[in-house]
């Protein structure tokens, strides 16, 4: 009788540790926080809006980047460990051979809600960030081009064509130190356009 009841409590915690783990697969506390900002100003073409989103639009240029702004909320009842953009080292060298547009690097853009901005060009990629229940994070966004521009030749996007990204950006996070990645919106997509009134039409030579 003993050892059945102790088969039966063995069983009891693996089906209880069974449904924690399968809730936190499910588990979804991230989501689009309270702000959103189109960067440096001299760098940033047009703001446009539409029925779905605001769109940012940057001017193409091949290994270019600039940085946009949004925040999280951790709409959890447990605090969440931000870890950073859901992206590979692996995968980002191969993306700097292309014309493709990706998220390099995310950095904390204001600690305090009520304190000042960080530069985000000095700013440091987020190892670990922790978001209370409830509170928000501002993060910078770095945004990189691929370097796919033989000089001299035509660049991949010809005059009034665009590359874009978002509204939503995979996050790396954590909770109870079990790491986990979703999809956030941001509030806003960001393009970069090769304009038709001021067009790229030759691929520069990189400096030396």
């Amino acid at each position: 009788m003993r050892r059945i009841l102790v088969i039966a409590i063995v069983l009891a915690g693996l089906g209880a540790a069974l449904v924690a783990g399968f809730g936190l697969l499910n588990y979804e506390p991230l989501a689009q926080g309270s702000t959103s900002y189109g960067g440096d100003p001299h760098l940033l073409l047009a703001t446009t809006e539409d029925d779905e989103t605001t769109a940012y639009h940057f001017r193409y240029a091949p290994s270019g980047s600039f940085t946009t702004a949004f925040s999280v909320r951790n709409d959890g009842p447990v605090a969440v460990t931000l870890l950073g953009a859901d992206l590979h080292d692996e995968t980002e060298a191969t993306l700097a051979e292309t014309a493709v547009l990706w998220p390099q690097q995310l950095s904390i853009a204001r600690p305090d809600p009520l304190g000042d901005w960080t530069d985000p060009n000095t700013a440091p990629p987020i190892d670990h960030a922790v978001i209370q229940p409830g509170s928000e994070l501002i993060l910078w966004v770095r945004w990189r081009l691929g370097s796919s521009c033989e000089p001299g030749e035509a660049p991949p996007y010809f005059a009034g064509t665009a590359i874009g990204m978002g509204p939503k950006i995979d996050l790396r996070w954590s909770v109870f130190s079990i790491p986990r990645s979703s999809a956030v919106d941001m509030g806003y997509k960001v393009w970069a356009d090769n304009p038709a009134e001021d067009p790229l039409t030759v691929c520069p030579t990189p400096p030396a």
